[in-house]
């Protein structure tokens, strides 16, 4: 008698494709390379980037979530993941109830920065102008990134109010800003410091937790005196809620190992990263969750909102 052969391939059993909601070669699919190149590695399969870029990262986040469940399509998100369908009608799904945290790739810290133009040498500097005139400082920024969650925190935490000028992308942002079209805006480090190199930007305070070694005279919002407009953004891999919990399980513990490899630390912090402590998946749930809960009362308090 023939020995039964199990339906159940060992996963994975064929390349495994990652949806990145944001441009090819751009901050976020960096990220991903990172983890899934080791990754790749170990597990002597391909990783495939697909860049679903547009409508603030939706359309990549909306196909990831209806992919089929069987661990081959990831998704690595940010703060859109979270903070879209707070602000965007088109956005239908709730990040905690349908996506499955895998394991987060990395934290990204961004950097305030102001154009030569503006007189402003420090934080507080800003902080005053705008206080001074409502809406006369104009702040540059993508809608539902972590950079204009961070500003919308900035203008709550100061009680100041910017004139917010929303983009598509970070290197218009980068040449209104060099022009001096446009004031302040918060960027990711990487982003900022060819032209904060140039002088034709200046980085006033770091949106971290720690200074960065990119930036070590830069002091972070709360040396700056703003300790609670700091938000740390994250990129995490996540897959449909209906994704098998042992298949959940595996990739994450495999994450997690990659997350100590000393090659990754060192590839992360070249382009302006921190690496993640590894964490179970129940952990990044919650932590999804939490952040849901507080860009909602961050949004909610701001009356936010964004066309679409």
């Amino acid at each position: 008698i023939a020995p039964a052969v199990s339906a159940q391939q060992a996963y994975p059993a064929k390349p495994i494709r990652v949806i990145v909601p944001y441009p090819a070669s751009g901050v976020v699919d960096l990220f991903a390379r990172v983890v899934t190149d080791q990754l790749a590695r170990r597990w002597s399969q391909t990783f495939i980037m697909d860049a679903r870029p547009g409508a603030s990262a939706s359309i990549g986040t909306q196909a990831a979530l209806q992919s089929e469940p069987d661990g081959y399509t990831w998704l690595i998100g940010g703060s859109s993941l979270i903070a879209n369908p707070l602000l965007f009608k088109s956005s239908r799904w709730d990040p905690a109830r349908d996506f499955a945290g895998l394991g987060v790739a990395g934290y990204a810290p961004t950097v305030l920065v102001v154009t030569d133009k503006l007189a402003a040498k420090s934080l507080r500097e800003v902080v005053e102008l705008a206080r001074g005139k409502p809406d006369a400082v104009s702040a540059a920024t993508m809608s539902g990134s972590a950079p204009h969650l961070s500003l919308e925190m900035l203008k709550q935490s100061a009680d100041v109010r910017f004139l917010m000028v929303a983009y598509k992308g970070a290197p218009p942002i980068v040449a209104d800003l060099v022009n001096g079209s446009v004031q302040i805006s918060i960027l990711p480090l990487t982003v900022a410091l060819p032209q904060v190199q140039t002088g034709r930007i200046r980085a006033l305070a770091l949106a971290a937790n720690a200074r960065s070694p990119l930036y070590p005279e830069v002091p972070t919002f709360a040396e700056a005196g703003f300790p609670d407009a700091v938000l740390v953004s994250w990129y995490v891999f996540v897959v449909p809620r209906a994704t098998p919990v042992a298949v959940v399980r595996q990739i994450n513990a495999e994450i997690n190992e990659v997350l100590k490899m000393p090659e990754v630390r060192e590839r992360l912090a070249k382009i302006g990263g921190e690496v993640a402590r590894p964490m179970a998946p129940a952990e990044i749930d919650q932590m999804i969750k939490l952040d849901y809960d507080k860009f909602a009362g961050l949004i909610k308090r701001g009356n936010i909102t964004v066309d679409q």
